[in-house]
């Protein structure tokens, strides 16, 4: 028997999938099922946003009830059409729900939203039922709907001002919750810096981090964990300042980064490589930063700096190899929202099987034998993959490797020779023959082959 237990803000939990915020939360009665069908340790209630929030963002209260429709669509990876799965086979195996097939994970999921003039008046406004007093029975249903499942509730809460988080903590102190997350990684948490003046992201002051960390953290009868997200400025002086403002848990992701101030980390379950190629770092485009590889990159960076306290790794997981991933990066839990949205709650007990199914194939009998486990290795670049030289079109010498052909396997797509920018390859008889003299082993025209007819190997 595998042992999948693990902590979350310094609270035991049964297995290391804890359900994000969102519409598979929205309600008591869904986080039921999540809960008794997926086997979830954890939920996270859609935010609560505090009166003085409710003031400054949205143009009246009454607009934090006021949703579009439809308010949520399916995009491609590059977030510019929209997304439709293929339809499944008719002899598609059924889960245990009765679903056909598996859906492709190759999705993003977004929300339409209401924007104001001013940068502080944005706001979702998707499916929150049971803001401000609401929230109370939103917290206590929740509790009482699973009690027998030991999974724990994790409301999440928002404000600005003093004010505003004295009502959080008061409203917290009356509920069941077991844990709470302070929300400083809402995209309306748009605060004013008092040094400036300007409009900054709450997340994007250490200061006003620490402060209402430890704020909270003195009147808050539960342990208290801080949602930070992944465009901070500096990750990791924010997540610093909620420790030391006493924070027992961090919740680390979903929100894209324009500019990823940490280099992002691409992770092989397997093997335990990290890296593309492993022992070489990567430089990733805005179109990667909002990724698991980038919050794994963060992860590690967070632990190798001294981070103790319970990581939630979120943003991106699509299946239990994801997870694992985020654990072995050093994150003692991980969050999942937009795929059990789209492919509903019962995925959980999917991801709980596959990883008990992964670690007895490995040999492993718990989580904390594999947490950490990349960064445990130190992290270090391979020199001896840096050679030095220049490529041979400048002047330097041949590459020690070469591109070589499996003409069983080519179709003549021709694929690898539309993307070689050096010209480096030429079809001949249906085959591509690639000029050595030209071709700097780039490694682009091995990727982009549909049948893994090429490959890069020490050359002869």
């Amino acid at each position: 028997m595998v042992d999948l237990t693990t902590t979350y803000m310094g609270v035991p939990i049964k297995n290391p999938l804890i359900l994000g915020g969102g519409p598979p939360t929205s309600t008591p009665e869904i986080c039921e099922k999540a809960a008794k069908v997926g086997g979830w340790a954890a939920v996270v209630l859609k935010v609560n946003f505090a009166d003085d929030v409710v003031q400054s963002v949205c143009a009246s209260p009454e607009s934090v009830y006021r949703t579009p429709r439809p308010y949520l669509r399916l995009v491609d990876s590059r977030g510019m059409e929209r997304w439709r799965p293929p339809a499944p086979r008719a002899d598609a195996p059924r889960s245990a729900t009765g679903k056909l097939g598996k859906m492709p994970a190759g999705y993003m999921m977004v929300s339409c939203m209401q924007v104001e003039p001013s940068p502080t008046r944005i706001h979702a406004g998707t499916g929150i039922f049971y803001n401000g007093e609401r929230y109370l029975y939103y917290i206590n249903k929740t509790k009482e709907l699973l009690e027998g499942t030991d999974c724990k509730v994790i409301p999440d809460v928002l404000a600005f001002t003093e004010a505003g988080w004295e009502q959080q903590c008061r409203l917290i102190n009356q509920s069941r919750a077991d844990m709470v997350e302070l929300n400083m990684g809402a995209p309306a948490a748009m605060v004013t810096d008092p040094r400036t003046g300007r409009h900054i992201h709450l997340s994007s002051s250490p200061e006003m981090v620490e402060r209402w960390t430890r704020y909270c953290v003195e009147r808050m009868k539960v342990p208290v964990g801080v949602n930070l997200p992944a465009h901070c400025t500096d990750p990791l002086a924010a997540v610093k300042a909620a420790v030391r403002g006493g924070a027992r848990g961090i919740s680390f992701g979903d929100c894209p980064a324009v500019k990823p101030p940490v280099t992002p980390l691409v992770i092989n379950p397997d093997t335990l490589e990290a890296g593309f190629t492993p022992g070489m770092p990567f430089r990733s485009p805005s179109g990667l930063a909002w990724s698991v590889s980038y919050i794994c990159g963060s992860v590690a960076h967070m632990r190798m700096n001294g981070v103790e306290a319970d990581i939630k790794g979120a943003g991106g997981i699509r299946d239990h190899r994801d997870v694992l991933r985020m654990v072995m990066a050093g994150a003692s839990s991980a969050q999942v929202c937009t795929a059990a949205t789209v492919e509903g709650v019962e995925i959980g007990a999917d991801y709980l099987r596959d990883l008990e199914a992964w670690m007895n194939a490995k040999g492993y009998r718990s989580l904390k034998e594999i947490q950490g486990r990349v960064v445990d290795q130190g992290l270090k670049v391979d020199p001896s993959r840096f050679n030095g030289e220049i490529s041979q079109l400048a002047g330097g010498p041949v590459p020690a490797q070469q591109v070589a052909l499996d003409a069983d396997r080519c179709i003549d797509c021709r694929w690898c020779q539309s993307c070689c920018y050096l010209q480096a390859i030429e079809m001949k008889n249906g085959l591509p023959v690639i000029d050595d003299r030209r071709c700097e082993v780039c490694g682009l025209c091995v990727d982009v082959c549909p049948v893994d007819a090429l490959s890069i190997v020490a050359r002869e």
